[in-house]
């Protein structure tokens, strides 16, 4: 999508193409509705605002607010410029992108978006500020209008002005408003930007998490449950004792992986998924009062024996699909095929966590020799195939490729582990409970979004 980058604004927006890929032939959204699950319907506004929360700690959120103070100041410096783009000079960009297009054999500008998820009028407004912003650059330069400008030299002008301003995230000092340059940042505005910036395959997911959340919020107001901040004390206590407890952290704690990531204890409190777990678990309270959860874990108490049986388990992880698109470059028989030649080389565990460091696919593991941790058979947030996988490899001895839902994997089982005690499974259940309630909540249907 090369001939789309015209100017640092749409540069900015259209980090890249998308290679040609399957789309769904769904049924067309009405206007102002991104995603439908059942009939529940999630609107571009509230979607944007979940994004807000959820990415306003993170590199997304602020990649999406330099893009905001960007625009912000093309638009002021042509302001006092007096300088202005019409819909017709847009219009004429627009069809000499197209042509570009073509003559490269590329598909058209319609095609690119709709596969990144950007409406046409997205696009149109940004290529008007791209074309402002080269009028300043001209107008600053002293050269006539029409003069072709280097991308570098476009992007440096930008910069320069950038170093000049202050772009605050929300937080407890700033009273949860985001700003650029001492002005409040809409969050229509922001939560637009980060959902153009985001992986376009990965968009569905957020869809979905989004119209969860809102359903869980729902169930709770319902039953007048309010989080409290001893809840979200105890959601991160267990968050904490489980990094302590998993041998694959090697005895780092939780701040010590938060602020390895750049987060903090305080981005996870406000993280919309720290919130609906806390939900989830005041929910199981009040469905489950103590004498009914003792009666719970009586009758399940063998399952979870059963289920807790553990394996350390490493693997070595490609991401394979049956048409390969965008960052997926193998089916699943090349994948299992480059597997099989890597096997040869993971003769010994030692041997397989270098192989897995240097190949495997899944950024959370490969750091650490693709150690998965200890799984669990009960652990219905897993792969099943990878569960079946595990339990049926012998200690030591390398298994697979298994071929997952997103990809293929060699597995390694480096320990077994003995069922926890009683206490453990009861927190076990409580888990296993949150998940039930959290899918008798959120409809097993169909996905409709505004990318089908």
């Amino acid at each position: 999508m090369a001939g789309l980058r015209s100017g640092a604004l749409a540069l900015l927006l259209l980090p890249g193409g998308v290679p040609p890929g399957e789309r769904g032939g769904g049924e067309r959204l009405p206007a102002g509705i991104a995603a439908r699950l059942g009939d529940r319907v999630l609107t571009f506004a509230q979607f944007h605002a979940y994004l807000v929360e959820r990415f306003a700690d993170r590199e997304e959120g602020k990649a999406a607010l330099l893009q905001v103070a960007r625009c912000r100041i093309v638009t002021e410096e042509a302001h006092r410029r007096g300088l202005s783009v019409s819909p017709e000079t847009v219009r004429i960009r627009r069809a000499e992108l197209e042509r570009q297009l073509g003559a490269s054999g590329d598909r058209g500008i319609e095609s690119h978006l709709r596969e990144q998820g950007i409406e046409s009028e997205a696009f149109d407004e940004l290529l008007r500020l791209t074309l402002l912003h080269e009028s300043v650059v001209r107008a600053d330069r002293g050269l006539p209008e029409g003069t072709p400008l280097a991308q570098e030299d476009l992007t440096k002008w930008l910069d320069a002005r950038l170093e000049k301003i202050e772009t605050r995230r929300p937080g407890p000092a700033a009273g949860g408003a985001a700003t650029v340059a001492g002005a409040p940042v809409d969050g229509e505005e922001w939560g637009r930007n980060i959902r153009h910036l985001l992986p376009p395959e990965r968009l569905k997911e957020f869809l979905l998490e989004a119209i969860g959340a809102r359903l869980v919020e729902e169930r709770a107001r319902a039953q007048a449950i309010v989080p409290r901040p001893e809840d979200f004390e105890a959601e991160i206590g267990r968050r904490r004792a489980r990094v302590t407890e998993d041998p694959k952290y090697m005895g780092a704690s939780l701040e010590d992986l938060l602020r390895a990531t750049g987060s903090s204890l305080e981005a996870v409190r406000r993280d919309p998924r720290t919130r609906i777990a806390v939900l989830l678990d005041r929910l199981v309270d009040r469905a489950f009062p103590p004498e009914r959860l003792a009666e719970q874990f009586g009758r399940e108490r063998g399952r979870l024996e059963a289920d807790g049986e553990g394996r350390r388990i490493s693997y070595l992880f490609l991401r394979t699909a049956e048409k390969p698109s965008g960052d997926v470059v193998r089916t699943f028989e090349q994948g299992e095929a480059e597997l099989r030649l890597l096997a040869a080389r993971c003769a010994d565990p030692a041997a397989f966590a270098e192989t897995a460091r240097m190949r495997s696919e899944d950024d959370a593991s490969k750091d650490s020799g693709g150690d998965l941790g200890v799984l669990h058979r009960g652990d219905s947030n897993l792969d099943p195939a990878l569960l079946e996988a595990g339990f049926r490899a012998e200690l030591g001895k390398v298994e697979g490729p298994i071929r997952l839902g997103a990809g293929v994997a060699l597995l390694l089982v480096r320990e077994k582990v003995l069922p926890p005690g009683e206490a453990a499974l009861l927190e076990r259940l409580r888990e296993q409970l949150r998940t039930r309630l959290y899918r008798e909540i959120v409809p097993q249907a169909p996905l409709t979004t505004y990318l089908d």
